[in-house]
């Protein structure tokens, strides 16, 4: 998990999210925009999630 924002976001994809981390991981269809991701006992909510080859990026923002 690393950290991250929508300028940064913006500036290396062209995506305008509000998200505070980033996540790298394999491949996988059961996470999708909308949901929740507990990491470390923090709750946050995916903001986006995008595949490519071999990984997925997914966009977080702490849970309200």
């Amino acid at each position: 998990m690393q950290p991250a924002n929508r300028e940064q976001i913006y500036a290396q994809y062209g995506y305008t999210v509000d998200c505070t981390k980033r996540v790298y991981c394999d491949l996988t269809n059961s996470i999708d925009a909308g949901g929740l991701i507990m990491y470390q006992g923090e709750l946050f909510d995916v903001v986006k999630a995008v595949s490519w080859d071999s990984y997925v990026d997914i966009f977080l923002k702490e849970h309200s």
